[in-house]
């Protein structure tokens, strides 16, 4: 019974700890926030990751808060990769990619090369 309680303890603490440190990974089929900053002089910044669900399906990204235009791609945590999207605006953004089903794929955003200031960018996405 000793071990069993360990076992308990030690799964209800992972799962506090992926919960808390926004390590949670969703289906790609449901739309999850992000808020993120991007660093200046080129930097780049993600979103969490989600599982995609489809081969090759194009990702949906919604824009609700741009500080100014940046670049958007969708990415895989195990390589592969979509086209640079501008994002010039709020709004609606289709990402075609080649990121296959059950791979971990995140947004990757990207301030320009001489931009001196950070970019906060916000809204929700869904990797399909």
């Amino acid at each position: 019974m000793k071990k069993f309680s360990k076992k308990l303890a030690s799964v209800v603490l992972m799962a506090a700890i992926l919960f808390t440190s926004g390590g949670f990974i969703s289906a790609g089929t449901t739309y999850e926030k992000y808020n993120v900053d991007i660093p200046r002089f080129g930097g780049s910044a993600n979103t969490n990751n989600q599982t995609k669900a489809k081969d090759n399906a194009r990702a949906d990204l919604r824009v609700s808060t741009l500080g100014k235009a940046i670049d958007a791609r969708v990415r895989a945590t195990a390589g592969g990769t979509g086209n640079w999207v501008r994002v010039s605006t709020t709004g609606s953004y289709t990402m075609p990619n080649t990121v296959k089903k059950g791979n971990l794929t995140h947004i990757q955003f990207k301030n320009d090369l001489t931009r001196l200031v950070r970019v906060r960018v916000a809204g929700d996405w869904r990797s399909n």
